[in-house]
């Protein structure tokens, strides 16, 4: 992963600045760790979110509503549209942890030391 990139996206995780959302990159005004990422690369790129922002609504980035568009993957240097990583000795994506699936939610805090870590 591009260090100058995980750097932001690991800052953008614990400085409080995004609230905690599962099911979807973006809905309404929460964010799940992988939208974090997308609304950084829409602020340095100028692309836009698509949808409506209204808290029922799910929004998309790049045509996407769960995983990493292609585009947001170059830009940051990843391999993989929700990249894996290994927490309480079980190896899953990252939306899994953020979201709880078969496992505990992490938090957003926990989740940017998994990606300071592994990425």
């Amino acid at each position: 992963m591009n260090a100058d990139i995980k750097k932001l996206w690991v800052a953008a995780l614990t400085d409080g600045s995004y609230t905690q959302g599962t099911k979807a990159l973006r809905y309404g005004s929460t964010f799940c760790c992988l939208g974090v990422l997308c609304d950084l690369h829409s602020k340095a790129t100028g692309q836009t979110w698509h949808g409506d922002s209204r808290p029922e609504f799910n929004m998309t980035y790049d045509g996407n509503v769960a995983e990493l568009s292609n585009r947001v993957r170059v830009w940051a240097g990843l391999d993989e549209p929700d990249p894996w990583v290994q927490s309480d000795g079980e190896r899953r994506t990252l939306a899994s942890f953020n979201d709880g699936h078969k496992t505990r939610k992490h938090s957003f805090i926990e989740i940017a030391k998994l990606i300071e870590d592994q990425l």
